[in-house]
């Protein structure tokens, strides 16, 4: 199926670049533009829904709608440049009836925001539209959050706006970004957890409306309530607001939560830990597991905090507790005990700093870190106990 959908999204991308700037038709007065919300889906790059551009214009036969989303998994080493933020996305174009049949066999509803804009503004964001079809522009440095599907149009929409666009601040206490992230990772807790790890300080700053724009529903917020000071006089950027499509589809959250599986990895951990300190056990492949995937994880985030062109992933304190030099112990504990202990004493003291001081440290920590702080420093800690 995913095979099939490339094809689509590559043949779309073919007929885009076909179409020369000569061809490009002045639209009539009754075309209308309008901005397209699709609600999250299931999988990961669903989760945060999408936005697309729609044209209608009844005297020329158009109805199509501009898409900044497409994307392959077949791009080569995608995972990697992914990783990096090295993802380029590419604008397509598909009929609206088309489009609305893909989101809602997905489940997904589609509200439609019908654009306030003026015959002036309409052609100027056509011809902007199809400027960015033209091969040479078409390609674009992918950014989850100052450059996706969704803020692509708000920049275009404000490009071709006769004035400036003027955004309503809706919350008394404005989100921060990484609080605007778990709206949409409630029901996805493991991907949540992800970006909790991965995602550094600057997701705890707070970000406005416009900001916000880079997730598609608070996008449609935004517009409905925007003005724009028009020189005739202001005017609200939206002017007729409907649901398309309607959802379909619910999902639930997983049955095991990160929360559980990292209080079941302390339990176990306690277990351990006492059975080693009584009996004099040497749980070496537990440790070994422990601090292997911790190892990986440490090395992923100092990857996105060198080499990652991702916003916010430079400054990231989930370092303090995910961290590669954790597997030090295992190769020093049985050549070089006292060394060995010094340094599980250090790193016990680091992770129990963190714990404490967590609520002044400029990170929001996932709450199902906590229990995995613990069971690192306790097996630190047992370490000095058990072998000293």
């Amino acid at each position: 199926m995913r095979q099939i959908w490339t094809k689509i999204i590559a043949l779309l991308c073919c007929l885009a670049t076909a179409i020369p700037a000569s061809a490009v038709q002045p639209l009539s007065d009754e075309a209308g533009f309008s901005l397209l919300t699709c609600s999250p889906g299931e999988q990961v790059y669903e989760l945060f829904g999408h936005s697309a551009l729609r044209v209608s214009d009844d005297s020329l036969g158009i109805d199509m709608v501009f898409n900044y989303g497409v994307f392959s998994f077949y791009t080569e080493n995608f995972i990697l440049k992914f990783v990096s933020g090295q993802t380029d996305y590419t604008i397509g174009i598909s009929r609206f009836n088309d489009f609305c049949i893909e989101y809602a066999a997905r489940g997904s509803s589609v509200k439609e925001s019908r654009l306030n804009l003026d015959n002036t503004e309409k052609q100027a964001l056509w011809e902007f539209l199809n400027r960015n079809l033209r091969p040479e522009n078409r390609i674009y440095r992918y950014n989850f959050i100052f450059n996706n599907c969704a803020t692509k149009i708000r920049d275009a929409v404000e490009e071709c706006a006769q004035g400036s666009i003027a955004y309503q601040e809706l919350r008394e206490e404005p989100l921060t970004f990484r609080q605007a992230i778990r709206l949409y990772t409630r029901t996805a807790e493991w991907s949540q957890f992800g970006f909790d790890i991965c995602l550094g300080a600057g997701t705890d700053r707070p970000a406005g409306t416009r900001e916000l724009a880079f997730l598609p529903e608070l996008m449609d917020e935004a517009f409905i309530s925007a003005t724009v000071a028009h020189p005739s006089g202001e005017k609200p950027l939206v002017s007729k607001h409907e649901e398309i499509v309607q959802a379909a589809a619910v999902y639930e959250a997983a049955k095991l939560s990160p929360m559980v599986v990292c209080c079941c990895v302390f339990a176990i951990a306690l277990v351990i830990s006492f059975l080693q300190i009584r009996y004099k056990w040497n749980p070496l492949w537990f440790d070994a597991v422990l601090y292997g995937i911790t190892a990986i994880a440490g090395f992923i985030i100092l990857y996105l905090m060198i080499f990652s062109e991702h916003p916010f992933t430079g400054a990231n304190f989930n370092i303090l507790w995910i961290n590669p030099l954790w597997l030090v112990p295992l190769f020093t504990d049985k050549h070089c005990p006292r060394f060995s202990r010094v340094y599980r004493m250090a790193a016990c003291g680091i992770i129990v700093l963190t714990i404490l001081l967590s609520p002044a440290i400029p990170q929001s920590f996932n709450t199902a870190f906590f229990p995995l702080m613990a069971t690192i420093a306790l097996r630190m800690g047992t370490g000095i106990f058990a072998r000293h």
